[in-house]
């Protein structure tokens, strides 16, 4: 027993660790993780239990916004935000693919997305960082 002290402070000094452990169910729940389920952008009471967890939600964008500083962009699976996701470009991201003028053609366009839920003053929203978070989604099934 007293070769395990040694061989602790000898792994330390050789910053040799511990493989991290695998996900067990009782900290699953706290890792985020990707959701298997395909979101709708409406089902707020169900998306609320996935806050901080990578999501995949689809649906057709219906407005663009900015807010009154500029310093975000958001797009709307609804009129009214806080019936649905909403997706948010703060402006410090939005150049490129993610740009404001880009932005304002997935107005009308039925999209996936990718990313992690979050919620902000009771508002769900996925924080876009990047374009490829954007894909344009299936046709929905007859």
């Amino acid at each position: 027993m007293k070769a395990l002290p040694s061989l602790l402070l000898l792994c330390t000094l050789l910053g040799v660790s511990a493989p991290a452990a695998e996900p067990t169910p009782a900290n699953a729940a706290s890792a985020p993780a990707v959701a298997d389920k395909i979101f709708g952008p409406e089902a707020t009471a169900e998306l609320r239990a996935q806050v901080g967890r990578m999501i995949v939600v689809e649906g057709s964008i219906v407005a663009d916004r900015a807010s009154k500083t500029g310093s975000m962009h958001y797009l709307n699976f609804t009129k009214n935000f806080s019936e649905s996701v909403s997706l948010v470009v703060p402006a410090t991201l939005a150049t490129g693919a993610l740009a404001p003028e880009k932005l304002k053609e997935y107005v009308g366009k039925r999209i996936r997305v990718r990313g992690t839920l979050s919620e902000y003053k009771g508002a769900l929203q996925v924080k876009l960082e990047s374009a490829d978070q954007i894909m344009p989604a299936p046709a929905p099934a007859p």
